[in-house]
């Protein structure tokens, strides 16, 4: 069972043995429902918001999302003998100076605090995942292709990157290796620099960046 927000294109790709259902966090009762229903092992809490720019402009939004959604998923998986419970974080967590990044270290908190409750609990943190919905390179490319600006948070930002088959492995193999309260951080290789990635994109498309193309920081 899945709980979740998802690409209805990416449901083709799925095991057709896979049930789905679309539920709102924030609703207790129908995540129990979905919980009592299939009584699963283990549990992968991927939904959260995680756009910089809007979580500055309606930072209650992402505390209820990535904080007390989080909480009712996590009550849930207790009350229903959930053996094994994955966080999937960000990158952002580490030194947060966002709201989505210090909603998600509150998660990752919560989540690290339950290792002595008899189920196995961790927390993965992650880069930017290629192809993820909010994800950046295609933002950029959606921008560029409507003729700019392609708008930067901030120029010295800088991320990490990671194939959607990677992430979905790593998840897998934290999940498996957790023996309760871990914070795994993955290696994801160099950081890249968004403003330059911005800019390397603007020129991929054979545009020249501040003369065809605004970047915008």
């Amino acid at each position: 069972a899945v709980i979740d927000n998802l690409y209805m294109g990416h449901r083709a790709a799925v095991n057709p043995g896979a049930a789905f259902f679309e539920a709102d966090l924030a609703d207790q009762a129908a995540v129990d429902r979905v919980m009592a229903a299939f009584s699963p092992d283990s549990v992968m809490h991927f939904a959260a918001y995680s756009l910089v720019g809007e979580s500055v402009e309606n930072p209650f939004k992402y505390l209820g999302d990535n904080v007390s959604n989080a909480i009712h998923l996590i009550d849930s998986a207790i009350r229903h003998g959930v053996e094994r419970f994955c966080l999937i974080s960000t990158d952002k967590a580490v030194k947060p100076v966002s709201v989505m990044g210090a909603s998600k270290w509150f998660a990752e908190q919560i989540v690290r605090s339950l290792h002595d409750n008899g189920s196995i609990y961790c927390a993965v943190r992650f880069g930017n995942v290629l192809g993820s919905r909010g994800s950046v390179i295609p933002t950029f490319l959606d921008q560029i292709q409507r003729g700019g600006p392609v708008t930067v948070t901030d120029a010295r930002m800088s991320r990490y990157f990671m194939s959607l088959q990677e992430a979905v492995e790593l998840v897998l193999q934290a999940s498996a290796l957790a023996t309760g309260g871990e914070l795994f951080t993955l290696d994801m290789g160099e950081r890249v620099n968004i403003y330059e990635l911005a800019h390397k994109l603007v020129r991929l498309s054979g545009r020249v960046p501040g003369r065809d193309i605004e970047i915008k920081t």
